[in-house]
């Protein structure tokens, strides 16, 4: 039993705690549709650094962080649960912005 327990410690200390994907890229308008399809997201944050635009849906909690590209193109750079637009996460992203 010993080496079984030691085996599972060892994969799950080698698996990190938030897996991040890679980044999905398309043109702009399909991965604009695709949010608003898939997930009900839609743009609630402009530049939040430059091109990036936080997509998020307050009736499902997901958010998605999206690059736009000078060339038409826009890929995911993140994306969670736990969305909340009354939640502290908007007081933060305030006092980070003064």
């Amino acid at each position: 039993m010993k080496p079984v327990l030691t085996i599972l410690t060892s994969i799950a200390l080698t698996v990190p705690l938030s897996a991040q994907a890679e980044p999905v890229c398309m043109p702009t308008e399909e991965l604009a549709a695709s949010l608003k399809d898939w997930y009900g997201e839609v743009p609630v944050r402009r530049n939040i650094a430059t091109g990036q635009q936080l997509w998020a849906s307050e009736r499902t909690g997901t958010w998605t962080l999206v690059q736009q590209r000078a060339d038409g193109t826009s890929c995911t750079l993140d994306s969670g649960e736990g969305y909340d637009a009354e939640g502290p996460s908007q007081d933060v992203m305030v006092l980070l912005e003064d």
